[in-house]
C-alpha cells in the first residue's frame, strides 16, 4: 500500500517507520569494492598519478584534434579563395566578351549605315536630272553627312592622310557650291 505525505499513517506503521535507521554504515571492504567498480567503469578518475606517457598521449590527442580542425578551416578558406578567383576570371572574360560583342555590333552598325548611305546616294543620283528643291536638299544633306563622317574619321585618326584629304576636299567642294562656282557633276578625287 502506498501513502502520500499528506495521508495519515496508522500508528503501528508510523512506529515501524521511525525505528528504521536513517543511515547504514558500510563495511570498509564494501566501500572499497564500490569505488573500484565505479573506477573500472570510468565513472570515477583513477586514484593514481598519471605518468608521462599518459599525459603525452592525452596532449597528442588534443593536438591532433586542434590541428585537424585548423587544417579543415584552412582547406575551406583556400577553397573559398580559389572559387572567388575563378569567378573573378569569369567576370573579366564576360566583360571582355561583351566589349568584343559591342565592338562587333558597332562595326556592323557602321557597315549598315554606310551601305544605307550609298544606296540613298544612288537613288538621289537616279532621281530627276532637273534640280528640284527636294533633290538639292538631298544633295546638301548627303554632302553634310559625308563631311561629318570624314571629319570623325580624321579626328579618330583611322584613315591618316586619306581621311584628312577627304575632309579638305569636301570642305573645298562645299565652299565652291556655296559660292556658285561648282558645276552640275563635279568629281571629287581623293
Amino acid at each position: 500500500m502506498r501513502y502520500d505525505d499528506e495521508d495519515e499513517l496508522p500508528p503501528a506503521e508510523r512506529a515501524q517507520l521511525e525505528r528504521l535507521p536513517r543511515e547504514d554504515d558500510l563495511a570498509p571492504s564494501e566501500e572499497d569494492r564500490v569505488v573500484r567498480v565505479l573506477r573500472a567503469h570510468g565513472f570515477l578518475p583513477s586514484g593514481a598519478v598519471p605518468d608521462r606517457r599518459q599525459v603525452r598521449a592525452v596532449t597528442l590527442h588534443y593536438l591532433r584534434t586542434v590541428s585537424t580542425i585548423a587544417a579543415a578551416v584552412a582547406l575551406f578558406a583556400s577553397g573559398v579563395a580559389f572559387g572567388a578567383h575563378l569567378e573573378s576570371r569569369r567576370g573579366i572574360e564576360a566583360l571582355l566578351a561583351v566589349r568584343d560583342q559591342d565592338a562587333r555590333h558597332t562595326a556592323a552598325l557602321v557597315q549598315r549605315a554606310g551601305s544605307a548611305y550609298v544606296i540613298a546616294l544612288a537613288r538621289l543620283a537616279s532621281a530627276d536630272s532637273a534640280p528640284s528643291a527636294e533633290a538639292l536638299q538631298g544633295r546638301e544633306a548627303a554632302q553634310a553627312t559625308l563631311r561629318a563622317a570624314a571629319a570623325s574619321f580624321a579626328r579618330l585618326g583611322l584613315g591618316g592622310a586619306v581621311a584628312e584629304r577627304i575632309h579638305l576636299a569636301l570642305g573645298t567642294a562645299a565652299s565652291r557650291c556655296a559660292s556658285g562656282e561648282a558645276k552640275g557633276n563635279d568629281l571629287i578625287w581623293f
